[in-house]
Parts: structure tokens; sequence; C-alpha cells
């Protein structure tokens, strides 16, 4: 049973417009004062720097309703940048204000199609179960809103989905996330009444899609 949390942020999983394809895009990477893990979600803000408001990877403050600015531009996968040494770096985790060499810029790979289907796990217990399905709920990192998404150590980002942000429609159209259904178990089961269950999502407020209300 998924009893335990072991956050890992938004792992990609399939796609539910279709051909599963996988593939990520390269963004500038405009914002670099704050910290990037792999599987953390990434603002229009901070990648190209197209709409969206505020600083980083947009992850909504607990029990909130997103706005309309504060839209996702996809799922950060990995950074390239040359350091002061002169050294070409490809990782999975972005440091917060990285010293890069002079004239240059980093890049990082988005999984940035709006219909990517992503399992995440939950911040808790669902009230509901299965009729969570459809539903929209906001992201959240524990102990913060914003920066120091992921583990330094492992990279991995620890961004859940948070149980207490669901709202009934139609104030829930700007939430992040909707569910999709229960993730397929792994090396442990995984049930819609376990403590901290792992649901599959797709990102409902992306930058590249309308945001839809949730039931």
């Amino acid at each position: 049973m998924t009893s335990t949390s072991n956050f890992f942020g938004l792992s990609l999983f399939d796609n539910i417009g279709g051909k599963f394809k996988g593939q990520s895009n390269v963004y500038p990477l405009v914002v670099t004062n704050i910290s990037l893990g792999n599987s953390d979600p990434l603002s229009p803000a901070n990648a190209g720097g197209a709409t969206g408001s505020g600083v980083g990877p947009y992850v909504a403050p607990v029990g909130t309703t997103a706005g309309a600015t504060t839209q996702i531009a996809g799922v950060f996968q990995s950074v390239t940048y040359v350091n002061e040494q002169g050294q070409n770096v490809v990782a999975n985790y972005w440091p917060a204000n990285t010293a890069l060499f002079a004239g240059t810029i980093p890049y990082v790979n988005v999984n940035d199609d709006p219909y990517c289907e992503f399992k995440i796990q939950c911040n808790g217990a669902l009230p509901n179960g299965g009729s969570v399905i459809h539903k929209n709920y906001n992201c959240t990192v524990p102990g913060t809103t914003v920066g120091a998404l992921a583990n330094p150590i492992s990279g991995i980002s620890q961004v859940s989905l948070n149980v207490n942000t669901y709202v009934a429609p139609p104030n829930n159209t700007y939430l992040s996330l909707r569910v999709t259904g229960l993730a397929p178990a792994s090396i442990q089961s995984n049930a819609w009444n376990d403590s901290f269950p792992v649901v599959k999502v797709i990102i409902n407020n992306h930058a590249y899609r309308a945001p839809q209300p949730g039931l």
C-alpha cells in the first residue's frame, strides 16, 4: 500500500490525446534564482519568459484557487548549461543562483505537451476515493509554496497533489491538475483508500490549452 509519502513530482506516464510521444522541448531558463528538479512544474514566466506572473515554477499556495496568470508551461526534465570553468553540464537538478560561464544562459528540457498524463502522489488520503476522477486540484510542496522544490541530493521533485484544494465548479477552472485515474501499481500496491495514493493527472491550467472546470 502507498501508506508513506515519497513525493516525486509529476512523473511522465502517458498521453491522453493519442499516440504517446514523451518528447521534450528546449526553453531558455529565464529566472535562475530558484532551484528546479526533475519533474517540477515550470511556469511560462520561468521558461521562455512568455505569460505568467511571479517567479519560478508555479506551486499554488495551500487552500487557494490558482489564477489565469499562474499557468504551467510543462514539467522540467533536465538542464544544460556551461559552468564557470567552461564545462558543459547536463543535469536533472538546477541549484538556485548557479554561476555560469560569461555570456551563456542555461536551457531546460520541458515536457510541454498539454495532453501529457503524469503520475503524482497525493499529500494525504483522498476523501472520496475514485469519485475524484475529473476533479481539479492544486499541487504543493511540503513546507513551502514557491522555490526549493527539489531534493538537493537526488534532484527529484518534492511536488505532490494537495488533496485539500478541491473547489466546486465553476470556481475550480484554474486549479493546476485534473485527476484522470488511479496510477497502476508498480513495486508496491496502490489503492484509492491508501494514506498517500498515487494518481494519474493532466495539467489543467496549461499555458498551451484552455483550462476547464472540473467536476
